[in-house]
C-alpha cells in the first residue's frame, strides 16, 4: 500500500481500530480490499496468505447462486413464482398442500419451511435430501443451504450447464476472473450452500459490480433489475442472525450497506452511499461477531477525516511476524528411530468421534470440512515420517488417498500442494520438538484453518493430539440453535448446548497407533 488513505475520504485509524479489534476477538484476517469510486486504494495480506490464492467461499456462494437464478429470470428459464415441486416430482417426498406454497422466490428468501441440520451428510443428493425432509410447524425465516442446493440443481436443471460454467462466460469473464474450483455432490452438481473457491480480489470484483447496478467497466454484467432486487430488504431474518435484513442470500443492515457473506469470514461489503466495496477475508468461529465488527468499526468509522497511515503500516508489519516459524532444539534420536516406520491406528476413539459428528479427523478441520461436499469417510491411518537435515516429511492415508507434505524443521515453512477428493489444497507446514513431541503447524492456505498436530513417539507406539482453529466444537456450538438443532429456549437451551460441548471432548482425545512396519511411499 503507497497511498494515503485520507486522500480519499478514508480512514487508516479505522481500519487500524478494525484489525486489532478482530485480533482481540481472537479471529484472524488473512486479507482486506478497499475499493473507493471504483479505485482501489487498500490491498493487504497477512502472511502466508496471498492475493492469488483461492478460499473457500462457504454461503458467499449462496450468493453466486442468486445471481445464476437472475440470470436464468432475466433468459426466461425461470420466474421468481415457480414452484419447486414439479422440477423434482420423481424424487420421493410427502405430499403436502405446503409446495403449492413452496416457490423459487421463497427458497431465496430461506422461507421453505423444510426442515435441515447443518451437520447432514453433504456428499449425498441434496435434492434428495430436501425432498424427504419433513416441513417444519414454524413457518418463518430459517436459514439453510438446502434451499439453496436446490437452487443450484434447478439453475443446473433449466439450463443445461453446470452452475460453474453457466456463470463463467455471464458473470466471471466479464469481472476478469478465473472459472473457480467449484465443489459437486455424489451426482456432480455444483453445490449450492457453499463450495465455490475465489480469492479475496474476485470476492471484491463481484461486489463492486453489485454496488455499480450490475455493471462493470461500464457495461452491463449481472441483469440491472437483479443488482436492484438484492439491495432491497425482502425479508427479516431471525433474531439468531445479526443484519437488519435478508435479501436473495444477501445481508442488509440499517446503516445502508449490505454483503455477501460466508461462514468464518469471507465478507464482501457494499456500502452504496459511499460507493465503496469493502472486501475481507479470514477466520473466526462467528459470523455474528464478525459482522458486528465490520459495522462498528470500518462501515462507521472508515469515512471519518483521520490519518493514522504510519500506525497501520507498523501493525501490519508486526504482525506477519507473527506466524513466523521458530528454531527449536531437534531430538535427532527420535528422528532416527521413527523415521521409515508406518504407525497403523487403533483403538475406538476414531471411531466414536466419527459416530458423534459423522466425521473424520483429517488434514483438513472438522469445523471446515463439515461443509464440503466431498470429503474423505475415514480417518488418519498408515501414519509415516521421514526426517532430512531441514524438513519431515509426513504421509498418511485418508480413506484411499494418501496425503504426503512437507514441515519445515529448521525455521522455515514449506507448502506442499496436496489433492485431496480433486480439490488441490495448498499445504502450509512448520514443526518443532518438544521432548518427545514432535508439533506440527499445518495451514491449508485455501480454507481458513489452523491445525496442529501432536505427535507423542513412544516404544513401538504413538499417539496423536490435535489442536484446531476454528475449534469444531465451538462450531459445533455457535450454530447448533441457528440451524434448529436446539430449541431458542431461555433456560433448556444452556444446558443442552454444556451437554453437547461436553460430550464433543471426545473429539480432542489422543488417537493411538502402534508399529505397523517400513514405509515404502516416503
Amino acid at each position: 500500500m503507497n497511498e494515503n488513505l485520507k486522500q480519499y475520504g478514508l480512514s487508516a485509524a479505522a481500519i487500524l481500530r478494525y484489525l486489532k479489534r478482530f485480533d482481540e476477538i481472537g479471529g484472524e484476517n488473512h486479507g482486506m480490499i478497499v475499493i473507493k469510486d471504483g479505485k482501489k486504494v487498500f490491498e493487504r495480506y497477512c502472511y502466508p496468505y496471498t492475493s492469488d490464492m483461492p478460499h473457500t467461499m462457504f454461503s458467499v456462494t449462496k450468493c453466486l447462486v442468486s445471481t445464476a437464478v437472475g440470470f436464468a429470470i432475466d433468459e426466461k428459464r425461470l420466474r421468481l413464482d415457480d414452484k419447486i415441486l414439479p422440477y423434482f416430482k420423481d424424487y420421493p417426498h410427502k405430499e403436502s398442500k405446503e409446495w403449492d406454497e413452496m416457490t423459487v422466490e421463497k427458497l431465496l428468501l430461506m422461507r421453505s419451511n423444510k426442515k435441515f441440520s447443518f451437520l447432514q451428510d453433504m456428499t449425498d443428493d441434496h435434492t434428495a435430501i430436501f425432498m424427504r425432509n419433513p416441513f417444519r410447524r414454524k413457518k418463518d425465516f430459517f436459514y439453510s443451504n438446502n434451499d439453496a442446493h436446490v437452487l443450484a440443481h434447478l439453475v443446473e436443471k433449466v439450463t443445461g450447464e453446470r452452475l460453474v460454467d453457466y456463470l463463467t462466460p455471464r458473470l466471471f469473464e466479464p469481472l476478469g476472473i478465473e472459472k473457480p474450483f467449484w465443489e459437486t455432490n455424489a451426482l456432480g452438481v455444483c453445490v449450492g450452500g457453499s463450495g465455490a473457491y475465489l480469492t479475496c480480489d474476485d470476492l471484491s470484483k463481484i461486489a463492486l459490480c453489485y454496488l455499480d447496478g450490475g455493471k462493470y467497466g461500464g457495461k452491463q454484467v449481472i441483469p440491472a433489475f437483479w443488482a436492484e432486487a438484492v439491495a432491497k430488504k425482502q425479508t427479516s431474518p431471525s433474531k439468531n442472525w445479526a443484519a437488519d435484513g435478508f435479501s436473495y442470500y444477501f445481508w442488509l443492515e440499517k446503516n445502508g450497506s449490505y454483503r455477501l457473506e460466508g461462514l468464518f469470514g469471507q465478507f464482501g461489503v457494499i456500502i452504496p452511499e459511499k460507493k465503496t466495496v469493502i472486501a475481507v477475508i479470514g477466520a473466526h468461529v462467528s459470523d455474528a461477531l464478525i459482522a458486528k465488527t465490520i459495522n462498528d468499526y470500518l462501515v462507521k468509522d472508515i469515512f471519518l477525516n483521520e490519518d493514522g497511515q504510519k500506525e497501520l503500516e507498523a501493525y501490519l508489519e508486526e504482525r506477519d511476524k507473527r506466524l513466523l516459524p521458530r528454531v527449536a532444539e531437534r531430538n535427532i534420536q527420535k528422528e532416527v528411530v521413527s523415521s521409515g516406520k508406518v504407525y497403523k491406528r487403533k483403538g475406538c476413539v476414531v471411531e466414536i468421534a466419527k459416530a458423534m459428528t459423522r466425521f473424520s479427523n483429517g488434514l483438513i478441520p472438522n469445523s471446515i470440512s463439515s461443509s464440503f461436499a466431498k470429503r474423505p469417510k475415514d480417518s488418519i491411518d498408515d501414519l509415516s515420517f521421514t526426517f532430512t537435515d531441514d524438513r519431515a516429511r509426513i504421509t498418511w492415508r485418508e480413506e484411499n488417498e494418501f496425503v504426503s507434505f512437507d514441515c519445515g524443521i529448521a525455521g522455515k515453512p514449506f507448502i506442499t500442494d496436496v489433492t485431496l477428493q480433486g480439490n488441490v489444497y495448498h499445504v502450509w507446514s512448520w514443526g518443532y520438538w518438544k521432548k518427545n513431541d514432535f508439533h506440527v503447524v499445518v495451514r491449508p492456505l485455501n480454507t481458513v484453518a489452523e491445525k496442529e498436530f501432536i505427535f507423542c513417539f513412544g516404544n513401538k507406539k504413538l499417539s496423536m493430539k490435535t489442536k484446531c482453529n476454528p475449534d469444531f466444537r465451538d462450531f459445533v456450538v455457535a450454530n447448533s440453535i441457528a440451524s434448529g438443532v436446539f430449541p431458542d429456549l431461555p433456560v433448556v437451551t444452556p444446558v443442552l448446548v454444556g451437554l453437547l460441548k461436553t460430550g464433543l471432548i471426545v473429539t480432542a482425545l489422543p488417537v493411538r497407533y502402534e508399529l505397523k512396519g517400513v514405509s515404502t511411499r516416503n
